[in-house]
């Protein structure tokens, strides 16, 4: 019954907090860098989209890997896409993928 309880709590909780606009959401310590204070039940991935970015990106600016845990109070970067980024072409991939010879 106490996990029932705790889970419905957490639920709440959780629903709550995705229902507060972004600019709601606790301060970055510096505001020349954008980044986002963990709270608690926060996941990357939820982060990176509620910001627009990839997860991907998120977890390689912050020096994370995707089976490594955040904890509430964590400072996670978000500094943008660059503009000038050059993503691989599917040529470039092929190449990468093919046997040398």
């Amino acid at each position: 019954m106490l996990g029932g309880l705790l889970a419905s709590k957490l639920a709440a909780a959780s629903s709550r907090r995705r229902d507060r606009a972004p600019a709601d959401r606790a301060p970055a310590d510096r505001a020349d860098e954008p980044s986002y204070r963990v709270e608690l039940g926060d996941t990357v991935s939820e982060i990176a989209i509620r910001h627009g970015l990839p997860t991907a990106h998120v977890l390689a600016q912050n020096g994370l890997s995707w089976k490594t845990p955040i904890f509430p109070g964590q400072l996670i970067r978000l500094d943008p896409i660059p503009d000038d980024l050059e993503w691989p072409t599917a040529e470039t991939a092929d190449r990468r993928r093919a046997p040398s010879e």
